[in-house]
């Protein structure tokens, strides 16, 4: 069999690989974590975006309803007026 010092130096060796493999464990989730919350800030970002994109084509289509509906009225207003002009000269 093994004599005492060897299996106290295989004892020794163990305990350091499992100290190794528990700091590399450790090592590993911390990553995990970082990784995880790096992962939700970059989806609450790019939610961010889309909310914030959506909010501006719809600006954007507001503006461009209000512009037709201005150019309509300022295209009515200038066909009176030219009417009028026209009515003014034929009298």
């Amino acid at each position: 069999g093994r004599s005492l010092q060897q299996l106290q130096e295989e004892n020794q060796y163990l305990r350091r690989s499992i100290r190794e493999l528990q700091r590399s464990s450790q090592a590993d989730q911390l990553r995990v974590e970082q990784l995880t919350e790096e992962l939700l800030q970059r989806r609450r970002r790019e939610e961010q975006e889309a909310q914030d994109l959506e909010s501006m084509v719809h600006s954007v289509e507001q503006n461009l309803t209000q512009m037709t509906v201005t150019a309509r009225h300022h295209g009515r207003c200038s066909l009176e007026t030219l009417s009028s002009g026209i009515n003014i000269i034929h009298i």
